[in-house]
């Protein structure tokens, strides 16, 4: 019990560092897997969940589906569980036990608060602020295939790639959000990674007629935003909100096609 109650009190801890109501989805592995859809994962009210069925059965749980109760029972070794909204208990032979957890469905799925499962089965759990990866650890844990997603395609970097990226992102982005500073990071990633464009974050961001900031002496003296440092940071890890796009403007290009246009958001347009 009192293990539970340590690890239950570090993730709140964990929470507070990644999770506000304009925050980036966070990445949820388990051991060295992904968990394939991040837009499954939900935050509400400043706590994260995830849809039980995977998770459950990762932990060896097997799931019951109670349709007139509209709760799912998850048999794991001896141990009994009932979750669903406002019923959420551990079945006892002395009867049944509450859970410290929250449960709600969301278009059809169940989730459940992901700290349940560092309380019920004991799992360790780490955050990657670089990465924005919440990873779950527990010796012979496995997500079922059908939930495996790929990994990021994180970028060999240093620390002078970080600052160079992050001042094109502070000076392209004009204090947007994290959210914005991360698809001009993107874009960037993404042109070093197309045989169109250079092979190196330097090279691209200074790459004759593409940034007019880069061109400008002060742009070596920038001192890039938190905003922008992390958005670098993030995008060279893999984390992609952008696609493969690989132009953007604050208006509308009048050499692409509108079949080009990937996303308009925050004033800016972006291109594949």
């Amino acid at each position: 019990m009192k293990l539970r109650v340590v690890l239950i009190a570090l993730f709140v801890l964990l929470v507070c560092q990644f999770v506000s109501a304009n925050e980036l989805p966070v990445n949820v592995k388990l051991n060295d897997d992904y968990y394939a859809d991040d837009t499954a994962v939900q935050e509400l009210e400043g706590r994260l969940f995830v849809p039980l069925r995977p998770f459950a059965e990762a932990f060896g749980g097997v799931l019951e589906w109670n349709p007139e109760q509209g709760v799912t029972w998850v048999y794991a070794g001896d141990q009994t569980y009932v979750f669903g909204p406002n019923v959420n208990k551990q079945k006892t032979e002395s009867g049944d036990l509450p859970l410290e957890t929250q449960a709600y469905y969301n278009e059809g799925t169940l989730l459940v608060e992901l700290r349940a499962f560092v309380s019920l089965f004991e799992a360790q759990i780490a955050y990657d602020k670089d990465a924005h990866t919440i990873q779950i650890i527990r010796e012979g844990a496995k997500l079922p295939d059908a939930y495996i997603g790929k990994a990021p395609e994180k970028m060999t970097y240093t620390e002078k790639d970080v600052i160079t990226l992050a001042r094109l992102v502070h000076i392209e982005s004009q204090g947007g959000s994290l959210f914005r500073s991360l698809a001009v990071a993107n874009v960037v990633v993404n042109r070093v990674k197309s045989s169109k464009f250079p092979n190196s974050i330097n090279a691209v961001v200074y790459q004759h007629g593409q940034f007019p900031p880069t061109r400008r002496a002060s742009f070596n003296d920038i001192q890039p935003t938190p905003n922008a440092l992390r958005a670098a940071k993030l995008a060279l890890e893999g984390y992609n909100n952008i696609g493969n796009c690989l132009y953007f403007n604050h208006r509308p290009f009048s050499w692409k096609n509108k079949s080009d246009l990937f996303k308009y958001f925050e004033g800016m347009y972006f291109y594949l």
